[in-house]
């Protein structure tokens, strides 16, 4: 006879998987949903806007093929035709994006408009000034604010109710799927050809198909003492690459805006590197951008040990994420978003903005020690001889899939759910949320 505290455990634990697998198996139903608007914030670099064009995807990846209405923070305009083809800054209120089936409306516009059509759900990616946008003032019945794996807690607000924090979304990332057979990549590469960038589209062909070691690094723009920071980590690398005896060349991809004054200084900057007498033959050290004239000739002399940073400047979320799917070396990330995509896709990643934001793991207690100590080392700059070994060796680990670097980094990828998916069963079986919060987080 099983006892009364038995029989409660094993009945609790039966609702539970109940539960469970009624929302896991929903079949999302968006037939009464014909239109989801969607709010962009503003914010440095395309962390937030990527962040909610990711959750578009995502909605559309489950089901819903309705119309996406995008209110857009007007500061951020320039930045949507690379994440939004066919969108045209310089045009002002109302775009319609029929390929893609979104509205685009300036947030001055929407919110100067005093008829606006009421709909059920609206959501964003990220957001940091959350109280400025509230269901009624986005004209929502339920406003779905999430935000990157460790930015904190995602919100539901609903109209005449207090904010309800979604805590089991919190150790949730977002789903990254993108389309990187060679016939996406090509598709993407010519929208780029056809937008007027032919240097550019040929460049980034060209990089995708080198047989090399990658390492990309995303927001330099948002990194203090960026040169002397960028030639400690360069000089790591190489030291890295040399110590690996690494066989093909490694290329460090800069998927941030650079002008030709940071460019230069950075060029400047790399000179300085010090290189040992016995390699100072066989290895260089350079920057290109895809555009140069010299860049198709450049890379074609590459050989094994030689380091080339790339100027690649902002790209189509697809290319993004195919240059960290393709990156073996560990990269460097500015802020959450970017850190959510590194995290999900199991990459060893050094944050700049001085957020390591790693497992809490009594397994890899020392390779989480070990990183936060090279997140520490980066975010001061330092380029002594016993720091740049500290660095050097964590590249090295990161290049080995088998060290407890990268594994810790793997177990990311292996515990992380979808955000997305996870939201909208959340507002389907509000009762999930109740009744077994804890085992979402």
């Amino acid at each position: 006879m099983k006892s009364f505290l038995e029989k409660l455990i094993l009945n609790t634990f039966a609702f539970v998987l109940v539960l469970i697998n009624h929302a896991t198996a929903q079949v999302f139903d968006f037939s009464k949903t014909p239109k989801i608007r969607v709010y962009i914030s503003a914010a440095p670099g395309l962390g937030h806007q990527s962040a909610s064009v990711v959750v578009m995807r995502r909605l559309r990846q489950l089901g819903f093929n309705g119309e996406f209405e995008v209110i857009y923070a007007d500061t951020i305009a320039n930045k949507l035709p690379v994440l939004l083809p066919g969108f045209d800054a310089q045009e002002k209120g109302l775009q319609q994006l029929e390929h893609l089936k979104i509205q685009t409306i300036s947030e001055s516009y929407f919110f100067a408009q005093t008829s606006i059509d009421k709909v059920e759900l609206a959501v964003t990616g990220a957001d940091d000034n959350r109280t400025h946008i509230t269901p009624e003032k986005i004209r929502s019945s339920k406003y779905l604010l999430m935000e990157p794996l460790g930015w904190g807690e995602s919100f539901l607000l609903q109209e005449n109710r207090p904010v309800q924090p979604l805590t089991s979304l919190r150790s949730l990332g977002y789903y990254f799927e993108t389309d990187s057979s060679p016939e996406g990549l090509e598709n993407t590469l010519e929208s780029i050809k056809n937008e007027g960038q032919a240097a550019r589209a040929l460049g980034l062909r060209s990089l995708l198909h080198l047989n090399a070691h990658f390492g990309a690094i995303y927001g330099v723009g948002t990194i203090p003492q960026v040169a002397t920071k960028l030639k400690t980590w360069v000089q790591a690398i190489e030291r890295a690459g040399r110590s690996s005896k690494l066989k093909k060349p490694i290329i460090l991809p800069i998927i941030s805006p650079l002008n030709k004054f940071e460019q230069l200084t950075l060029q400047d900057t790399l000179e300085d590197i010090i290189i040992p007498n016995s390699a100072k033959n066989r290895v260089r050290i350079a920057m290109k951008d895809l555009a140069d004239l010299d860049f198709q000739s450049y890379i074609q002399t590459l050989k094994s040990g030689d380091v080339l940073l790339v100027n690649v400047g902002r790209v189509p979320q697809t290319i993004f994420e195919r240059l960290f799917s393709i990156s073996d070396i560990p990269v460097l990330v500015a802020g959450k978003n970017a850190m959510n995509l590194s995290q999900n896709l199991g990459k060893v990643y050094l944050n700049t903005v001085q957020d390591s934001s790693l497992p809490n793991s009594v397994v890899f207690s020392e390779a989480r020690n070990q990183s936060q100590a090279v997140h520490k080392i980066f975010s001061n700059a330092g380029a002594t001889d016993r720091d740049l070994r500290y660095l050097a060796q964590f590249i090295k680990e990161g290049l080995d899939p088998n060290s407890d670097v990268s594994k810790m980094h793997q177990s990311f990828q292996e515990t992380r759910r979808d955000k997305v998916a996870e939201a909208l069963r959340l507002l389907r079986f509000p009762e999930v949320s109740a009744s077994c919060g804890a085992i979402f987080k």
